[in-house]
């Protein structure tokens, strides 16, 4: 399923368009920002598939938030009242342009332009140095259109993201386009461990655990779900003494 963004400063329009979206059934998600600021503030915070920006905005021109975004690589299709600035758009490389009025049917078609041009994308996507290579302390993550190396002693843990991943840095954190699930069955052996339906945590970070938060080395406290109370005591009665990290049996790791 693939994510878009809805940028419009009418409310109601707005909410008429997310309708229209959602009834395709096409996209896991479609956030809406009510103005070009906002929408440029969503879009250096997700990694969407598709952006609808529908002009004129408000605050800021729309010819310079689609030259911003287009110089990052993502589908923008356009909607306005006129057709004056089309050449403009397609000069600034958007995948289509809809006249206000346009049908469902010809949105439908706009939105599978822009689907074949992701997959063409996806053809060409950036992928890491081939002399880097994937190791049990190391971790390929799907970054927006890049693939991009991480050492795992440098991930803090990793939060669920709806369909995103955010994975937190000793500073930072950076959204990945892949499921908490999945990852919790790609770093089951690389010392990590789910707590929480929401939270992986790396095992070398974690300072203590009580009967309701594993707190982590900067003093952040992860809630213990339910279920997963039971990983924390396999993991906590398999500590060896003597050794930097505990040892955590795999299958534990594989609860979802």
């Amino acid at each position: 399923m693939y994510t878009s963004l809805l940028i419009e400063k009418d409310p109601v329009y707005a909410e008429q368009l997310a309708g229209l979206l959602k009834k395709s059934q096409l996209f896991a998600h479609c956030h809406v920002s009510l103005s070009g600021i906002d929408g440029l503030l969503n879009f250096t915070k997700f990694p969407y598939d598709i952006i609808f920006v529908s002009l004129p905005l408000s605050d800021i021109s729309g010819l310079d938030l689609i030259r911003t975004m287009s110089n990052l690589q993502v589908c923008i299709i356009v909607i306005s009242d006129t057709v004056e600035e089309a050449v403009s758009c397609y000069e600034l490389g958007v995948v289509d342009f809809l006249k206000r009025g346009f049908s469902y049917e010809r949105l439908i078609v706009s939105i599978n332009r822009a689907f074949n041009a992701l997959n063409r994308q996806s053809n060409r996507i950036q992928l890491p140095d081939q002399n880097i290579v994937q190791t049990e302390k190391s971790h390929f993550f799907k970054i927006g259109r890049k693939i991009e190396y991480f050492s795992l002693d440098d991930i803090i843990y990793l939060e669920g993201y709806g369909v995103y991943c955010k994975v937190h840095l000793e500073k930072s954190y950076v959204i990945s386009n892949i499921r908490l699930s999945q990852l919790a069955s790609e770093l089951r052996n690389k010392g990590f461990i789910r707590v929480h339906k929401s939270f992986i945590v790396n095992t070398s970070k974690i300072k203590r655990i009580d009967s309701r938060y594993v707190s982590l080395l900067n003093e952040l406290k992860i809630p213990i779900g339910a279920k997963y109370r039971v990983v924390i005591k396999s993991f906590m009665e398999s500590f060896v003494p003597g050794q930097k990290q505990p040892k955590v049996k795999a299958p534990s790791l594989n609860v979802v």
